[in-house]
């Protein structure tokens, strides 16, 4: 199995000992602490978000992988923190994944997201191909598979993320 390491960070700010070292967040909740107004907090925010979830969308669909295992789920936060301020669509998927284990493909965009936000925890794996999403702290994801397509790197590439 392979395994490829992908990030928001770019390898520039790395030292000669691989530590990044550009003040930047690295979760959800930190993005207040780095922009001027709410607003741009959450439009930035929402901007490296989308790469994640074309990534990880990609990954997934370019394998043709249609049913998705959520495993060795941790939920860390509960409906009344979702609730306030974030959509409907969030919250309604969130109670959802709480008793369910198996999404459809179509299914796979907001449960990223909850993820990405610090909700809940959990490995994404497809049922029919022996490839997986796993998410890190720091915002690092793993794609684990026995190959991966040129199409792939670059796809994850053209987003502005970046394989470690």
């Amino acid at each position: 199995m392979e395994r490829l390491r992908i990030s928001k960070y770019d390898p520039k700010y790395r030292d000669a000992n691989g530590y990044y070292t550009k003040d930047e967040w690295t979760e959800y909740y930190q993005i207040d602490e780095f922009f001027t107004t709410e607003e741009i907090a959450y439009n930035e925010y929402l901007i490296v978000e989308d790469k994640y979830v074309t990534a990880i969308t990609a990954f997934f669909k370019i394998n043709d992988c249609i049913k998705i295992e959520i495993s060795d789920k941790e939920f860390k936060l509960t409906n009344d923190k979702l609730s306030d301020g974030h959509n409907t669509y969030l919250l309604n998927t969130f109670q959802n994944i709480q008793t369910k284990s198996i999404i459809e493909f179509d299914d796979l965009e907001p449960v990223i997201r909850l993820i990405l936000r610090g909700f809940f925890w959990g490995k994404l794996r497809c049922l029919i191909k022996d490839i997986s999403v796993e998410f890190g702290y720091d915002f690092y994801i793993y794609f684990n598979s026995m190959s991966f397509s040129a199409d792939l790197i670059k796809e994850v590439n053209d987003l502005g993320l970046y394989i470690n």
